[in-house]
């Protein structure tokens, strides 16, 4: 059995300096690698207030 294991990291981005560094840090620790898949996740912060013309 020859079978390659296919990796998939989700990396879960916020636009801060730490999120994005998690690319460059994954890309110097597998690329030579060809078996990574990577799913981004990008998220924003919940409003600290609610508001009021938000109906959920």
């Amino acid at each position: 059995m020859n079978e390659k294991i296919k990796k998939l990291f989700a990396l879960p981005l916020d636009n801060s300096a730490t999120s994005l560094k998690s690319i460059d840090y994954l890309n110097l620790i597998f690329e030579s690698q060809q078996n990574i898949d990577v799913a981004l996740l990008h998220t924003i912060p919940a409003p600290l207030f609610p508001c009021a013309n938000l109906h959920v």
